[in-house]
C-alpha cells in the first residue's frame, strides 16, 4: 500500500527554505553584476562617444584641408608641392587650430612632403583624407588627434561609476535585500508559530474528539442497546428521537474534525482497486431508506467504457460520492435521483449526479463549495448541516487529481460532476469469478415502471444480459401487451406505480399466466403483503450485480422444477447477517477507564456470544495478559498511568505462547493517532462511537482470520 498525501504536489518546507535561500543568494549575484554593469558601463561608453567625436571632427577638418590643397594643385599643378615652407605654416595652422596632435602630407607614390607634430604610426585617432589635382589623387593628408585627454575624462567618469556602483550595491544588498531577507525569516517564524498553532489545534481536535465521542459512545450504545429490548410505542419513539438526534451530532462532529484534517493536509489517500460501479451501489443503498421515505427514484447507470476494475481510494471516493448523493437527496422532495458512471478520457472517472430537487441559481453554486456555506440562510433552517459536505468534497476531488462542478437551475434540479485521475487495474486475485449467464439467454422479459430512467436502465442491464426485454411504463399498456402470456419467460414489475400498482398488475398477470416467473423491485414497506405472488423481491435502488443473482436464481429454480409455480426465493444473507447470533465464545479484555462505555461494550459482545473482562488502565490490562491469555483485546487510548499505546507495546513485548489481537477501542479519529497505533502494533482501529454493526464487523473479520496475528 501506498500513502499519497493529500498535498502531495506542493514541496516540503525544507525544498521552500532551500529554494528561498538559493533565491536570496541569485539576488545578491544580480545585484554585484549591476553594480559591476554601472561601474564600467559609464567610462566605456563616454570613451566610446569621445573616440567617435575626435574622428568625426578629424574627418570634417582632414577633409577641408585637402579640398584646400586640391583647389591650389588644380590652380598651379605641380608648383604647389615644391613650396614646402608655405605647406609646413598651413600645417601648422591646421593644428592649432583643430588642437590635433600631428598633420601629415605625403605625396602619393613619394616621401613626406611637409608635417606638424610629432606623427605616430600606432595613433587610435587617425584619419587620411586624399588631395586632388585636376581630380586625380596625388597627394594624402593626415590628421592625429591625442587620446590622453579622452581617456582622463573618461577616468575620472570611471571613478564616478566606481562609487555609483559601489553605492547601488550597499543599497541592493544591504538595503533591498537585508529587508527582504527579514521578511522572509519573518515569514518562517510565523509559518513555525503557524505550524505550532496547527499542532496544538490537531492536538486540540483530538481531545476534543475524545471527549465529545466518549460520552457519545455511551449514548449511542445504550440507545441501541435500548431498541432492541422490550420497549411500549412510546418509549420506543423516545429512544429512537435520541438515537436520531446522536446521530446528527455526531454527523456535525465528524464534518468538523473532517474539514479540520482536509484543510491542515493531514489527509492520506490510499489507491487500491475497487469496482466503481459496486461503490456506487454501496453509496445508494446507504442513502435507500432516506430516499425510500421521501418516495424518491434513487437509481445507477454505468456507460460502456468503464473498466469493471479501477485503482483509486475508493474510501475517499465513496466520501465524497456520499456527500454529493446526500445532498441531492436531502434537497429532493419528488421525483429522482441519478447516479451516472462514465470515462470522459483515458485514466478519468467521472460519476454524474442528477436530482429533480429544488436546484440553484448562478451566484448560489458560486458559495455552496466554501466552508460552512449553503446556498441560503434558510437551507440550514429547513434541512439543517454544517455547510462543510461540498467544501470537503471539493478538496477531495483535488487531492485526487480532480474537480467537482455544479450546473442547475431555480426549480429545475441540479447536477454535480466529479471527476478524478484513476487508472483501470486488473482485478485482485480474491475477485469473484464471471457469472454463467448462459440461464438468461435469449429469455423475454417485461418490464413495468412508471419511471423512465429506472425502467431505461433496467432494460439496458437485461440487454447486456443477453436478454430480450419489453418495456412499459403504465400498467394498463403492459396488460393490453401482455396478451396470452405465452410471450414472455419473466417479469419485473415496479411496486409504486400510479393506478395500478405491482402487486395488482401481478395479480392480474397471474390468472393469465399463472407460472410466469415475477421479481418485485420496491423498497416500500407494503411491498411486503404482496411478498407472496413474487418469486423474488429487490430493494430498490436497484443493484446490478444483486439483480443479476436474483434472476439467475430465479430462473435456475424455474428450471429445476419445470411446470410448477415457483415460490420465493430466499435471498442470500449478507456476510454480517451469516455471522450474527453464532460467533464462538471468545475471552475478550475490554481496556477502558469509562465505566459507562465499559458497560456498552460488555453489553454488545455478550449480546455477540463473546465472554468479556474489563480493567481500567493500560497497566492494568498488562498484568492481566501476564496472568492468562487472551484472544482479543479492545484498547482504549487516552486512560490514566499508562495510555493505550504505550500498553500494546508492552504487550508485545511479553514472552506470551500466542499473541492476542489488539483493536484500538478510542475517540480519537485524526491520521496521527491511526499511524500511532498502527506502530505499536495493534491490528485493527474501531472508532467511537462503536455500534453493534460495527463491533461484529470487526469480530467477524477477526473470525475469519483465524490465525494468530
Amino acid at each position: 500500500m501506498h500513502n499519497t498525501p493529500f498535498a502531495a504536489d506542493r514541496p516540503s518546507w525544507d525544498s521552500v527554505d532551500a529554494s528561498a535561500g538559493r533565491s536570496m543568494a541569485h539576488l545578491r549575484w544580480a545585484a554585484l553584476l549591476l553594480a559591476v554593469l554601472i561601474t564600467l558601463s559609464l567610462p566605456a561608453a563616454r570613451l566610446f562617444f569621445d573616440i567617435r567625436t575626435r574622428m568625426a571632427t578629424l574627418s570634417i577638418q582632414a577633409e577641408g584641408l585637402a579640398d584646400d590643397l586640391s583647389n591650389q594643385a588644380s590652380a598651379d599643378p605641380e608648383r604647389w608641392l615644391y613650396e614646402r615652407n608655405a605647406l609646413s605654416a598651413t600645417l601648422v595652422k591646421l593644428r592649432m587650430r583643430s588642437g590635433a596632435q600631428a598633420v601629415r602630407l605625403e605625396a602619393l607614390r613619394g616621401p613626406e612632403i611637409a608635417r606638424a607634430g610629432e606623427w605616430k604610426d600606432a595613433s587610435l585617432l587617425h584619419y587620411e583624407a586624399a588631395v586632388l589635382d585636376s581630380g586625380v589623387p596625388v597627394a594624402t593628408l593626415g590628421v592625429q588627434a591625442a587620446l590622453a585627454p579622452t581617456l582622463v575624462s573618461a577616468a575620472w567618469l570611471g571613478l564616478f561609476s566606481a562609487a555609483l556602483g559601489a553605492a547601488t550595491w550597499w543599497l541592493l544588498s544591504t538595503v533591498a535585500l537585508g529587508s527582504l531577507g527579514r521578511a522572509v525569516a519573518g515569514l518562517q517564524r510565523a509559518r513555525a508559530d503557524a505550524e505550532r498553532a496547527g499542532r496544538a489545534r490537531t492536538t486540540f481536535l483530538a481531545t476534543m474528539s475524545h471527549e465529545i465521542r466518549t460520552p457519545m459512545n455511551g449514548v449511542l450504545g445504550m440507545t441501541s442497546l435500548l431498541l432492541e429490548s422490550p420497549l411500549n410505542k412510546v418509549q420506543r419513539h423516545y429512544v429512537e428521537v435520541i438515537r436520531s438526534s446522536g446521530d446528527s451530532l455526531l454527523t456535525v462532529i465528524n464534518d468538523i474534525l473532517e474539514f479540520s484534517k482536509v484543510e491542515s493536509g493531514m489527509v492520506l489517500l490510499e489507491p487500491l482497486p475497487f469496482q466503481p460501479e459496486a461503490l456506487a451501489d454501496d453509496v445508494l443503498t446507504l442513502l435507500g431508506p432516506a430516499a425510500t421515505r421521501k418516495k424518491l427514484d434513487l437509481m445507477c447507470r454505468t456507460h460502456a467504457g468503464v473498466a469493471p476494475w479501477m485503482l483509486a481510494d475508493a474510501t475517499r471516493l465513496r466520501q465524497l460520492l456520499l456527500n454529493v448523493v446526500g445532498n441531492a437527496v436531502k434537497f429532493t422532495d419528488a421525483g429522482e435521483v441519478l447516479v451516472s458512471i462514465d470515462c470522459p478520457r483515458p485514466g478519468r472517472l467521472r460519476y454524474s449526479v442528477r436530482d429533480t430537487g429544488i436546484g440553484m441559481t448562478q451566484a448560489q453554486i458560486d458559495t455552496i463549495f466554501e466552508p460552512f456555506t449553503q446556498a441560503d440562510a434558510s437551507t440550514t433552517r429547513r434541512f439543517g448541516g454544517t455547510g462543510l459536505g461540498l467544501a470537503i468534497s471539493r478538496r477531495l476531488a483535488a487531492a485526487m487529481g480532480g474537480t467537482i462542478e455544479a450546473r442547475a437551475e431555480p426549480g429545475a434540479g441540479s447536477t454535480f460532476v466529479i471527476e478524478i485521475d484513476c487508472q483501470p487495474t486488473p482485478a485482485p486475485a480474491h475477485a469473484a469469478t464471471p457469472v454463467n449467464l448462459d440461464s438468461l439467454l435469449g429469455l423475454r422479459v417485461l418490464l413495468v415502471d412508471d419511471n423512465a430512467t429506472n425502467l431505461e436502465i433496467v432494460s439496458t442491464l437485461a440487454s447486456g444480459w443477453g436478454m430480450k426485454p419489453t418495456a412499459f411504463r403504465r400498467p394498463e399498456d403492459a396488460l393490453a401487451g401482455f396478451g396470452n402470456g405465452t410471450g414472455f419467460d419473466l417479469a419485473i414489475l415496479d411496486f409504486n406505480m400510479p393506478g395500478t400498482d405491482g402487486a395488482e398488475l401481478a395479480a392480474a398477470l397471474r390468472q393469465v399466466r399463472p407460472g410466469l416467473p415475477m421479481v418485485l423491485l420496491s423498497s416500500s414497506d407494503g411491498a411486503d403483503a404482496a411478498r407472496r405472488l413474487f418469486a423474488a423481491r429487490v430493494n430498490k435502488p436497484v443493484q446490478r450485480m444483486l439483480l443479476l443473482d436474483t434472476l439467475l436464481t430465479v430462473m435456475s429454480r424455474r428450471f429445476a422444477s419445470a411446470g410448477l409455480q415457483p415460490g420465493p426465493v430466499a435471498m442470500p444473507p449478507t456476510p454480517f447477517m451469516a455471522q450474527a447470533g453464532r460467533l464462538p465464545l471468545r475471552r475478550v479484555l475490554v481496556v477502558e477507564d469509562n465505566p459507562v462505555n465499559a458497560i456498552v461494550v460488555r453489553t454488545m459482545l455478550e449480546r455477540l456470544g463473546c465472554l468479556s473482562e474489563h480493567v481500567q488502565s493500560g497497566r492494568e490490562a498488562v498484568a492481566a495478559v501476564s496472568r492468562q491469555p487472551y484472544d482479543l483485546i479492545f484498547m482504549d487510548l487516552l486512560m490514566p498511568e499508562l495510555n493505550g499505546v504505550d500498553a500494546t507495546r508492552q504487550i508485545r513485548a511479553l514472552a506470551l505462547d500466542a499473541q492476542p489481537y489488539i483493536v484500538a477501542f478510542t475517540a480519537n479519529v485524526m491520521a496521527e493517532d491511526r499511524a500511532a497505533c498502527s506502530d505499536a502494533g495493534m491490528n485493527a482501529f474501531l472508532a467511537k462511537p462503536v455500534r453493534l454493526e460495527d463491533l461484529e464487523r470487526c469480530l467477524s473479520a477477526f473470525l475469519r482470520a483465524g490465525a494468530s496475528p
